[in-house]
């Protein structure tokens, strides 16, 4: 019996891990803790003579820990880390109620946890020029309230961060997460070889608040929210924050690495306004399901996907929102053409699109972008599989490559 209610379904043949067993240790390298007695049961990796061995176990959950208080502003300001490594913890940076700091040119590797967080209220803060590796868990964590009218976490710069190989314990981490935060910069990083999305931006959507309105439970703020409000897709937007972000010039490649139902670059009910533009997302380690290049999941509304390209992906891109689409270069080198989901997409507009699938020619709809016009798409072979209406004034071609 699970001790919550699960997000998704539990069904017989489904993926488990189970940590921390001393009866599963049969491979060099696997251990385990007792936190009781204080021993650790290990079968050293092949080559390692543990009587004589360097054993680093970490003390501190958090090699630093930063915190001011959002009441009356009472913030820390100003702080600078730069040049510096953090390794062996489980988190290396947490900071949170803070204003003007920077992490810059830091390195930050072998940890059990997240890399960078920046929680709560957290504004005009910088993360430069970083090497996050081999994390347990996200490497950049922009972390705001719950949805509610609570607004501080927003105007945070992320520019120029090489992120590799988190998420290697909590698989579901992402290389730069965006909960309930807005109007940051997300530019030039470059995510790479991951087990999950490289880029998130999460808030919640009107399946969630609806189930937990009446008990008032769950990650909502519900003395925030008003008792009337009828909780549609339209009127929870202005409880969700993660809106105006400018995701720009990232690169993301070699990722879903392990689990499926992801992106490259991945929204799930998120607020509005979100730019992303002039990306590149290529390479999904798994070459089957749901593992795409710019996935708009529920409810991820009003986002502009602009110039980006996407290439050699299980699927290209998903839209399950309102969005529009504009110039982006999407090509499918090998698998079978699956692309923009055809029910729900409902702008792309002088988009480039080799194997698209779905219909494309829609009109106005409730965010006021334009009906899909001038398309670009680029002919596949075989002809059977181009399924599409083009849209007025398209033009349909082969590939020069």
């Amino acid at each position: 019996m699970l001790a919550t209610p699960a997000m998704y379904h539990i069904n017989k043949g489904d993926p488990f891990r189970v940590e921390n067993v001393i009866d599963a240790i049969d491979q060099p390298g696997e251990w385990c803790i007792n936190t009781i007695d204080h021993t650790v049961t290990i079968l050293p990796p092949e080559g390692v003579d543990i009587s004589t061995a360097e054993v680093i176990a970490p003390v501190l959950t958090n090699l630093i820990e930063v915190k001011g208080t959002d009441e009356k502003e009472r913030l820390v300001c100003g702080l600078v880390f730069k040049g510096i490594t953090f390794a062996q913890a489980v988190n290396a940076i947490v900071m949170k109620n803070v204003r003007s700091c920077r992490v810059e040119n830091c390195r930050i590797v072998g940890l059990g946890g997240d890399g960078i967080t920046l929680g709560e209220y957290a504004q005009r803060n910088v993360i430069e020029a970083n090497t996050i590796t081999m994390c347990g868990g996200r490497g950049i964590n922009l972390n705001g309230y719950f949805p509610g009218t609570k607004d501080v976490n927003h105007h945070n710069v992320i520019v120029n961060n090489d992120i590799s190989q988190c998420g290697r314990y909590k698989w579901s981490s992402t290389g730069i997460n965006l909960f309930q935060s807005g109007f940051n910069v997300i530019k030039r990083n470059y995510i790479h070889d991951m087990p999950y999305i490289g880029i998130s931006g999460f808030g919640n959507v009107t399946t969630y608040f609806n189930m937990h309105r009446d008990e008032r439970s769950g990650e909502f703020r519900w003395d925030e929210i008003d008792k009337n409000d009828p909780l549609t897709r339209d009127s929870i937007k202005q409880y969700l924050h993660t809106r105006y972000n400018l995701i720009e010039e990232n690169v993301v490649a070699r990722y879903m690495g392990i689990l499926d139902d992801g992106g490259g670059i991945y929204f799930w009910g998120a607020g509005v306004g979100n730019v992303i533009r002039r990306n590149i997302c290529s390479d999904t380690v798994r070459s089957e399901g749901l593992s795409v290049g710019l996935y708009m999941d529920e409810e991820s509304d009003g986002q502009l996907i602009e110039k980006n390209t996407v290439y050699r992906t299980a699927r290209l891109t998903i839209d399950h929102g309102i969005n529009a689409w504009v110039n982006n270069h999407i090509y499918k080198y090998n698998s079978e053409p699956n692309d923009v989901n055809k029910e729900t997409s409902r702008v792309i507009t002088k988009t480039r699109i080799r194997l698209f699938k779905g219909n494309i020619d829609v009109l106005y709809d409730s965010f006021g972008f334009p009906k899909s016009v001038r398309n670009i798409i680029h002919k596949p072979k075989p002809l059977r599989y181009l399924d599409i209406k083009p849209g007025r004034g398209a033009i349909i071609m082969d590939p020069v490559f």
